[in-house]
C-alpha cells in the first residue's frame, strides 16, 4: 500500500523553516506526521589552521544548552547550482563567529 496524504496544513513558517503536519494514510493505518522543511540550505566550514587543528566554536543554545559545533551560517537561499566552497568563499570569513581569520 503506498502512502497517501489525506491533508497537510502549515503549522509554523519563518524565514529560516517551514513545518506543517500531514494527515496521512499508510501500511499500518492512519496518522500524523509533521515535517520540517529548511527554508535555506545551512553551509558548515571545518576550519583548519596551519597545525591542521579544526576549529570549533561553543554555543548556548535553547534547546540544547552548551555544545561544541563546527561554524555555520545559512546560505541566505543562494543559488543551488552554486558550489557550497564557492559559497563559503564568498563569506566574510570565519572571524566574526570564531575569531580566527579564513583563509580564502
Amino acid at each position: 500500500m503506498a502512502w497517501t496524504t489525506r491533508s497537510t496544513r502549515t503549522v509554523y513558517e519563518n524565514r529560516w523553516i517551514h513545518v506543517r503536519e500531514d494527515e496521512v494514510t499508510g501500511p499500518h493505518g492512519d496518522g500524523i506526521y509533521g515535517v520540517v522543511r529548511m527554508q535555506h540550505p545551512a553551509v558548515f566550514v571545518v576550519a583548519l589552521d596551519e597545525r591542521e587543528r579544526a576549529c570549533f566554536v561553543e554555543l548556548e543554545r535553547y534547546t540544547t544548552g552548551r555544545s561544541l559545533e563546527v561554524p555555520a551560517g545559512g546560505s541566505d537561499g543562494e543559488d543551488r547550482s552554486t558550489p557550497r566552497s564557492a559559497s563559503c568563499s564568498r563569506r566574510p570569513g570565519s572571524r566574526h563567529r570564531t575569531g580566527v581569520p579564513s583563509a580564502g
